[in-house]
């Protein structure tokens, strides 16, 4: 059986976050809930791999908020 690697479970996100799974839980229920507010069908208990990432700020969609992050947006020029 292959994985589709495109949403992210539980454990990923708690670990990815370095929170306990129940709070992982909690976290994707509310990514899910505003997701489905814009019209997308979710899966409880897994989370869309691109949506987490631009919400935490992992990559270039990171406009509004600018913390120093892996990508490096906000990062100061060296």
């Amino acid at each position: 059986m292959v994985q589709n690697q495109n949403f992210m479970r539980v454990e990923e996100v708690a670990q990815e976050l370095g929170i306990s799974k129940s709070h992982a839980y909690k976290v994707i229920h509310k990514l899910n809930e505003e997701l489905k507010e814009k019209g997308y069908l979710t899966i409880s208990g897994r989370v869309n791999r691109n949506f987490f990432m631009e919400k935490f700020c992992y990559c270039n969609a990171c406009t509004d908020f600018n913390p120093p992050t892996p990508c490096g947006v906000g990062l100061a020029p060296a």
